[in-house]
């Protein structure tokens, strides 16, 4: 067994192991999630860990081996991640187009500017996210929200408060997104349905 801390003791040493190892796990972790800004991440993701980490790291085999499978690991989860994204996306998607109204057709908002706002829930802190989808998609009132989840009702409306502000924040660049933000905060889609 050895420990991470004696094989990267210097920088030098860190770097001489990124250098040796960062175009090989980098090709691994392409041919495992096919996309090349990912895989770049996950190796990244990777070296930092070891480098951080390397004062409680033991290596059981050889550094190539643990590399590898820290690649792979992180790799299934990143997969893991983007799966739970897409059923996400894909059950709100859903969700809206039950509740589709004629708002949405005469505003000329496409399915693709949906999925941007979605995707900016999804990167909500899980409370803040339950509490949105539950108001805005379901159509829950804040009381009911509170009694739900077992939470005062001043926490629910702070937690809408604050997830909007967030959505907010992340759509500020584009204005048709901006607008359906608006409506999105103005309105419950549940409510909407014809």
């Amino acid at each position: 067994m050895i420990q991470a801390k004696d094989i990267l003791s210097t920088k030098e040493a860190f770097e001489n192991i990124y250098k040796s190892f960062h175009e090989r796990l980098f090709f691994h972790a392409t041919k495992f999630v096919n996309d090349h800004e990912a895989a770049r991440d996950i190796v990244q993701e990777v070296f930092i860990k070891l480098w951080l980490r390397k004062d409680e790291i033991e290596i059981n085999s050889s550094l190539k081996s643990y590399l590898f499978k820290s690649v792979n690991n992180t790799c299934i989860n990143y997969l893991h991640s983007e799966k739970k994204k897409d059923l996400f996306l894909n059950d709100i998607m859903f969700q809206i187009k039950l509740a589709e109204t004629n708002y949405y057709k005469d505003n000329c908002i496409e399915e693709d500017m949906i999925k941007k706002l979605m995707l900016a829930l999804y990167e909500l802190p899980e409370k803040y996210k339950e509490v949105i989808l539950l108001s805005r998609i379901q159509g829950l009132k804040n009381k009911e929200i509170s009694e739900q989840l077992n939470i005062p009702l001043r926490t629910v409306e702070t937690l809408i408060y604050r997830g909007l502000k967030k959505i907010k924040e992340q759509l500020k660049e584009e204005y048709n997104l901006q607008l359906l933000f608006m409506h999105f905060t103005q309105n419950k889609l549940h409510n909407n349905i014809n």
